[in-house]
């Protein structure tokens, strides 16, 4: 699951959660049929490769590829998918007893890193991190182009006009990528580690994730 930029064509990943019981995952025409279905829903979208597994009882039952170019090998983009991982290793560190999510983000970045013109009477917490309801606006698109790995105070520093909170936080819940980069520099600071080897041994190892990883692929 390591991240990587293919160049000529651009992949599709469809994440698609299953409830399978194990006769259902040894049942050849329950498989077939699946297939079968998932095939006929990628040539309407104009997917042009498609991935899947099954997990049964945390171990892959079914892993399966098909389409152009692609294995069951091929690495994809972590893509939206990291925001899960991203407020797990958040909430490792609640676990812990490290921070809580009644926390204000501005005990743990400077206060540069964002504007919050509510901050008197209402601060940005972490719990509104994970809520998507900071009140920030997405990422612009210069931060969106980008093609180079940067570590993560590098990213902050691109466009910091981003992280200007457009209404109190907790009123309202806005889709944006600003959040998970704010939280992965909480668990920075908090931590002591980078985000990606916090991630790596706090989270990924613990779900027998071995071959994943936020570190992009040479």
């Amino acid at each position: 699951m390591n991240g990587r930029e293919n160049t000529g064509m651009k992949y599709i990943v469809l994440l698609v959660t299953l409830t399978y019981n194990a006769c259902a995952v040894a049942d050849v025409q329950a498989w077939t049929a699946l297939t079968d279905e998932l095939t006929a829903a990628q040539y309407a979208a104009e997917v042009p490769a498609m991935g899947l597994v099954i997990m049964d009882h945390n171990q892959p039952a079914l892993v399966s590829a098909w389409g152009d170019a692609i294995t069951t090998q091929t690495p994809f983009r972590w893509g939206s998918i990291s925001k899960t991982f991203t407020a797990l290793a958040l909430m490792r560190l609640v676990e812990q007893g490290k921070v809580a999510l009644s926390d204000p983000v501005s005990q743990f970045l400077p206060a540069h890193t964002f504007g919050n013109p509510w901050a008197a009477e209402h601060p940005l917490l972490l719990l509104h991190l994970l809520e998507l309801s900071g009140g920030f606006s997405d990422l612009s698109g210069a931060e969106f182009i980008l093609k180079q790995p940067l570590d993560l105070a590098a990213a902050l520093a691109v466009s910091p006009k981003t992280r200007t909170i457009r209404w109190p936080p907790g009123l309202q819940s806005s889709y944006t990528n600003v959040n998970p980069g704010l939280t992965a520099a909480v668990i920075e600071q908090v931590s002591g580690q980078s985000f990606e080897e916090f991630v790596r041994t706090e989270v990924l190892s613990t779900l027998g994730m071995g071959a994943a990883s936020f570190h992009p692929v040479a």
